[in-house]
């Protein structure tokens, strides 16, 4: 959530997707840690499967034209500077 928030609204998005639990679960979670992002529910696990997501939590990189550029396995020490380097990388900025 920092390493978005430190981009333009208008050039970035964080989209938060839910695998397999319910709305209330997932509300009561966002409005508890005080969260500000939008959470896609996937009850069904469909968007695990069609992107071949192994490990959770996995952080997909999508680009402006739709396709996936990367994808980040775990929350480990270098997500927020592997994130920041695509981001940048995907505006044009580094």
């Amino acid at each position: 959530i920092q390493t978005v928030g430190s981009f333009s609204p208008d050039d970035v998005q964080l989209i938060a997707v839910n695998q397999g639990e319910d709305a209330l679960t997932v509300g009561t979670v966002v409005r508890a840690r005080q969260w500000q992002l939008t959470v896609a529910m996937d009850e069904a696990s469909v968007a695990t499967r069609e992107l071949a997501i192994e490990s959770l939590p996995s952080t997909v990189v999508i680009d402006q034209q739709g396709n996936v550029s990367a994808v980040f396995v775990g929350a480990g020490r270098s997500l927020h500077e592997d994130l920041t380097a695509e981001i940048k990388r995907l505006l044009g900025e580094g």
